[in-house]
């Protein structure tokens, strides 16, 4: 049986659900250690409780929506951008006066790139 210390490291990747339940390695010793993960986790109440925390979070990051970045950002993408142009060193692009960007014309906000970050990490 697995400990609470090797049943811990499992954790966020059973939280996230990133690991699948038939997943092996070449020796299927990945499978044995998410069995033995399950095991322990119907056994040991805090371990359950800490998965369901870590669970909750991933969702409810899944569902947040990242905050909208400070106007001076996009104030000096547009100003960086509107100087290659004038510079001809954006390739394609036509010296030309460029105007900044406007909330219009700003990408949108996506929670989903967020917890793709999160997947990605773990």
């Amino acid at each position: 049986m697995l400990s609470c210390a090797e049943c811990r490291e499992l954790l966020p990747a059973l939280a996230a659900d990133l690991i699948d339940d038939d997943a092996a390695d070449a020796d299927g010793d990945d499978a044995v250690r998410v069995a033995a993960a399950r095991t322990h986790l119907a056994e040991c109440a805090p371990c359950a409780a800490e998965l369901a925390v870590l669970a909750g979070a991933f969702a409810a990051l899944a569902d947040a929506e990242p905050p909208a970045p400070p106007e001076r950002i996009w104030d000096g993408i547009a100003e960086a951008i509107a100087d290659d142009v004038a510079a001809g060193t954006i390739a394609g692009a036509a010296p030309a006066a460029a105007t900044p960007a406007t909330s219009a014309t700003r990408p949108p906000a996506s929670g989903g790139a967020l917890l793709e970050g999160i997947r990605v990490a773990a």
